[in-house]
């Protein structure tokens, strides 16, 4: 929807189906801004090795929240 009317858009990805979802540009825009926390397994189909899925639990809210003001307000 955010695409649609022209808002700026935040997206939280993790690295499971890296490079079909993300990175993916939607359309000729500099409204779209993406989180993720990468490491050497991505691509892994959501089948991870590790005790928790990283690439998605390491997203922190305060980066979300930074990313947040620094859109709303630009230097």
């Amino acid at each position: 929807m955010a695409l649609k009317l022209d808002i700026p858009m935040i997206v939280i990805l993790g690295g499971g189906q890296f490079g079909r979802f993300f990175p993916y540009q939607f359309r000729d825009s500099n409204k779209q801004y993406f989180l993720s926390y990468p490491l050497e397994c991505y691509g892994c189909e959501w089948n991870c090795k590790l005790k928790e899925k990283e690439c998605i639990t390491k997203i922190n809210v305060k980066d979300v929240f930074n990313l947040a003001m620094e859109i709303l307000e630009p230097s």
